[in-house]
């Protein structure tokens, strides 16, 4: 897909492999950081915000989950398929504090 190739032709540095997953984990801590940042600057100055710059940080996350993916021979698809199943099976009559307390799929 566009996503996979995109990161295969820009992800290009370091070469080593553990210096390629700590400059993805990195790279999302601050593009999700920048996401915090405004909507933190929206709950509490009461700022606007800009959906297009948003959209713009969401997908620079995106772009370093699938670096991180394709460094661990994944894909986002089967994440997202493992997130649902787990929660699914956490919440199998929809949320509740309870569900969220028990935590059934680690049991």
């Amino acid at each position: 897909d566009r996503l996979r190739a995109t990161v295969q032709r820009l992800f290009v540095k370091p070469a080593e492999h553990q210096e390629r997953l700590a400059h993805a984990s990195l790279g999302l801590c601050t593009e999700a950081g920048e996401i915090g940042t405004t909507i933190k600057a929206y709950w509490i100055y009461g700022r606007s915000i800009d959906l297009g710059e948003l959209e713009l940080e969401i997908g620079d996350c995106l772009f370093y989950l699938e670096a991180i993916c394709q460094e661990m021979g994944t894909d986002l698809g089967t994440c997202v398929h493992r997130v649902c199943e787990k929660l699914a099976r956490r919440y199998p009559d929809g949320y509740s504090d309870k569900a969220a307390n028990e935590r059934a799929d680690e049991k």
